[in-house]
């Protein structure tokens, strides 16, 4: 067992604190009250922090996460629909590159929400959600004929909120996935 030190030296603590004007090299950290302010500070930026990770996530994640979800779900059961024939003018209209542009838009709402933009590794918050919404809308047209909730699904497209929570947890799992492999 290692044997513990005690410093018994307080001249320089002592010394410093009680001198009417201290020298420049004594450190700051030496007097109580800029101890205490700079706790305080610490403690307020890490407030003002999280309030605006809080507001990040809820301004910008939260509705880019919606749109480009449902966009990506909603074009993969369009495109994987048999019983639609797909005629040049009316799948490319004008309203299809407005779901384009609004979908291009929404890609970088969440990785600005939820990660950080100068980080190319959280290019995966987006890419996540897009693959979840197309995985999930090949597996409802797979089984629209098994399951009734997939046939409610294709029938009627309000039930697809039902699988929006999986939109939402998916980009936290690979932001995390991303980052604990940026740490090793």
């Amino acid at each position: 067992m290692r044997e513990v030190k005690y410093d018994t030296d307080s001249k320089k603590a002592a010394d410093a604190f009680f001198d009417e004007y201290p020298p420049e090299y004594a450190p700051l950290e030496s007097f109580a009250p800029c101890r205490r302010t700079l706790t305080l500070n610490d403690e307020r930026a890490a407030e003002q922090a999280a309030l605006v990770t809080y507001l990040r996530q809820a301004t910008l994640f939260f509705p880019g996460t919606f749109l480009l979800f449902f966009i990506s779900l909603g074009t993969t059961l369009a495109v994987t629909d048999p019983a639609i024939r797909f005629n040049r003018d009316d799948f490319f209209s004008e309203l299809f590159f407005l779901v384009c542009f609004v979908g291009f838009l929404s890609f970088f709402m969440p990785w600005v929400g939820l990660g950080d933009i100068k980080n190319r590794k959280h290019f995966v918050i987006p890419a996540s959600i897009v693959v979840s919404a197309v995985l999930i809308g090949a597996a409802v047209r797979l089984t629209d004929s098994f399951f009734w909730i997939s046939q409610k699904i294709i029938d009627d497209f309000g039930y697809a909120i039902w699988l929006f929570p999986i939109g939402l947890i998916v980009p936290f799992l690979a932001k995390g996935w991303v980052d604990s492999l940026s740490d090793s």
